[in-house]
């Protein structure tokens, strides 16, 4: 607390120091999230990246934001793994970006693209469905990737997810999902159209055909559920949805490159592992 207040957090102080007053249930559920947030601690390699004097470089957000250079972040899923520094991290980032564009008048002179690949898991930003509609006005554009609603809903909630999936203006869903409630809900989102059916009747040795009109999904649940790899169902605000063949990126006129370089970055991230399990003590002078 003492610290908190040294480095000029008196609130962040004031409501640590009021914690201890709460019912020791209450507490008990505040300390058990704060030490599964503080796991990665325990990994002196990644202790090293956020304590001062291991580094040769302080990461400053706006610095970053303002120079167009470009940041990837990965982790694990895991208790000890760096999820809760890699959302800290973004977070610090995308409200930097917030605060850039506010001082330039509303909108970043260049945009910011933020990739949340596996959201849920790596960057569970808390007040990411708030900010959502926020950040397009900003120019900042953010693309969240999860593998379900429930994903979804477990980080943010169902009003949360709800608030995320309603401010997206473009919507793509894969294949393999298999979440039965939200095929049904993809399946709505797609529509209706009419459908004619005939009917053919015999009345004293005449055949009378009549042709009426019926609603029919134009996918059902079970096709959107039965999607192929290489397909995709997208629609942006005020579109029709479509069926999308995707373009991998090793089909594209870049695959040669994309392997290159997907092959340099496989080897590096080999390399740290295996100093890593080597001798976690001794700092490495890998790329980072």
């Amino acid at each position: 607390i003492e610290i908190l207040r040294a480095n000029g957090q008196p609130m962040v102080a004031d409501a640590l120091a009021a914690l201890r007053n709460d019912p020791e249930e209450t507490a008990g559920g505040f300390y058990i999230t704060a030490r599964t947030g503080c796991q990665w601690m325990e990994d002196p390699m990644i202790t090293r990246w956020v304590t001062p004097g291991h580094v040769n470089e302080q990461f400053h957000p706006r610095a970053f934001i303002e120079h167009g250079e470009t940041l990837y972040l990965l982790s694990k899923d895991s208790g000890g793994g760096a999820a809760p520094l890699v959302a800290a991290m973004a977070d610090q980032v995308l409200h930097g970006a917030v605060a850039i564009a506010e001082g330039n008048g509303g909108r970043l002179d260049v945009p910011l693209l933020a990739v949340l690949d596996e959201a849920a898991n790596v960057a569970p930003i808390f007040d990411l469905p708030a900010l959502y509609s926020h950040f397009g006005s900003r120019g900042i554009f953010v693309m969240t990737i999860l593998q379900s609603q429930a994903q979804g809903e477990k980080v943010w909630g169902k009003n949360g997810f709800d608030a995320l999936w309603t401010a997206s203006t473009v919507k793509m869903i894969g294949a393999g999902m298999d979440d039965g409630a939200f095929a049904e809900r993809i399946s709505k989102l797609v529509g209706d159209h009419d459908v004619e059916v005939q009917t053919m009747s015999y009345s004293q040795g005449k055949r009378t055909v009549s042709t009426t009109i019926r609603r029919q999904r134009v996918l059902p649940p079970e096709k959107v559920r039965e999607l192929p790899r290489g397909y995709a169902i997208g629609w942006t605000t005020g579109m029709k949805p479509a069926m999308i063949r995707l373009l991998p990126s090793y089909e594209g006129p870049h695959a040669e490159d994309v392997a290159t370089h997907g092959t340099s970055a496989r080897d590096h991230i080999a390399a740290r592992a295996r100093a890593k399990s080597v001798d976690l003590r001794t700092p490495t002078n890998l790329p980072r």
